[in-house]
């Protein structure tokens, strides 16, 4: 949270003690895994918002690619991640609750996972935020084919507006390269 310290009214971040209870769950229905996660924060002298943090999604995998050539497996993980405010900062020493710096408060988020032939994986991933309708696109291509020798290419891409909690990462796009050799 931000304070306000006079007499010159400097602005002086500071860190204030919360309570925190969390609870999670995962089951299995088939070939269909259900997960959810949620964290309750609660501020002592209402320091800082008091608020619900919740995942939940579910998971896939696919392993029936018989009918397509070299593809072993596929996993599909789709989740939404939110936050409910349950009270908002009231104490009047406190400017600035850590609201700003909370992200993933109505973000979809998604992965893709697929393997070829036990040398070669194909991932995607992404995050969309619904209220800043900002994007995150990450994707990967992983080769192990050789002996003791793995390379990646990997491409990271930010699409943001000033509305959004990833508009300060808007310009970390990015492509990487990697090669590893195991001695």
């Amino acid at each position: 949270v931000l304070k306000l310290d006079p007499p010159a009214f400097t602005v002086r971040r500071e860190i204030v003690p919360v309570v925190n209870a969390a609870a999670s769950f995962s089951t299995t229905i088939s070939k269909l895994e259900l997960h959810g996660e949620a964290l309750y924060n609660y501020s002592p002298k209402s320091r800082d918002d008091d608020y619900l943090r919740y995942v939940v999604g579910g998971r896939s995998a696919f392993d029936e690619f018989d009918k397509i050539p070299f593809l072993d497996k596929g996993d599909v993980k789709v989740e939404y991640a939110g936050e409910y405010l349950i009270k908002e900062q009231s104490n009047t020493d406190y400017d600035v609750s850590s609201e700003d710096t909370r992200a993933l408060k109505n973000d979809l988020l998604g992965s893709v996972e697929f393997d070829f032939a036990e040398d070669f994986a194909v991932y995607l991933s992404g995050q969309y935020d619904f209220e800043g309708r900002g994007i995150i696109l990450l994707s990967d291509l992983e080769y192990s084919g050789l002996e003791n020798l793995q390379m990646n290419l990997k491409l990271q891409m930010l699409y943001a507006d000033g509305n959004s909690d990833l508009y300060s990462w808007r310009d970390n796009s990015r492509l990487i390269t990697e090669v590893r050799y195991s001695f």
